[in-house]
């Protein structure tokens, strides 16, 4: 069952906290039928946004799992079929990840509401919700289980 929403209720939701999206995104990728969980890496598209960025990396490896800080201009050294945080993605990083197999999560959801990403956070009455955009989910090929699917708002076709 999928079920639509549009760009602008996403906007009317806050912005899930750094920390709380590494949580919440590490459990997220336990549901992945293509990733492996016990050597987790995800990279993290570096931008402009350095204290959110810190707090992310942090978060993450704190977490337990395995950080790479990587610039637009080397995106090419992601390895294929992994993990790519953004806080905000573009037609060129949703095209890489498409043509790599490599699952893009974004701090933005309205990247996903975009199709510039698979799966991002916002937050709807003080609480995270997931969502996920079933057809870059298709095109990057990953599939997740259908419990997580269960818990998210699904966009796409």
């Amino acid at each position: 069952m999928f079920i639509g929403i549009s760009a602008n209720s996403v906007q009317k939701f806050r912005p899930v906290p750094p920390k709380v999206q590494a949580v919440i995104f590490k459990k997220v990728l336990t549901y992945s039928k293509n990733l492996k969980n016990g050597n987790l890496k995800i990279y993290v598209l570096v931008d402009n946004s350095a204290v959110k960025k810190d707090t992310l990396v942090e978060s993450f490896s704190q977490l337990g799992i395995s950080v790479i800080e990587i610039k637009m201009e080397k995106l090419t050294q992601a390895e294929k079929s992994s993990v790519l945080y953004v806080f905000s993605s573009n037609k060129k990083v949703h095209e890489y990840c498409t043509q790599n197999n490599i699952l893009c999560l974004s701090g933005d959801p309205e990247d996903v509401l975009n199709s510039k990403a698979a799966i991002s956070l916002f937050a709807e009455n003080n609480k995270p919700k997931i969502i996920i955009n079933s057809t870059v989910l298709a095109e990057q090929e990953h599939e997740f289980s259908s419990d997580l699917l269960k818990l998210a708002r699904i966009v796409g076709e």
